[in-house]
């Protein structure tokens, strides 16, 4: 189904978990632009998020896998976790899944706080 704005539709909570996610990773990115790609240059580039989750929707269904190659700090894979998907991410600079997992964590902690039971987002696999 699709939204008046033309987006596909989603429950209003799983979107607005969403959006928390993608609002770290831009700040990340912004800090990250900010404190390393300014000086030097640097493959890691941000995604759209917004293009992302327009494509991952209508995806959708039962079982279905996602694999990140390149997986950065781990919001698309988080993101797909969330849209029900048996997700994994994979990443080699090593500073970049430290904050994957650090991430990954801060997710599990508000599920957690909020009393939520279920798997999105708790297993999460980055490498």
């Amino acid at each position: 189904m699709i939204a008046t704005d033309g987006r596909p539709e989603l429950d209003p909570e799983l979107r607005a978990r969403i959006e928390v996610v993608c609002e770290e990773g831009r700040a990340y990115w912004d800090r990250f632009d900010a404190e390393v790609r300014q000086r030097e240059w640097h493959p890691f580039v941000a995604a759209d998020y917004a293009a992302v989750l327009d494509v991952l929707v209508p995806l959708r269904e039962p079982r279905r896998r996602f694999l990140e190659w390149g997986s950065a700090t781990g919001v698309i894979t988080i993101m797909a976790d969330l849209l029900g998907f048996d997700a994994c991410g994979i990443e080699l600079d090593s500073s970049l899944v430290v904050e994957a997992r650090r991430r990954r964590q801060r997710r599990i902690r508000r599920q957690t706080d909020a009393g939520e039971e279920g798997a999105d987002g708790v297993r999460v696999p980055l490498l």
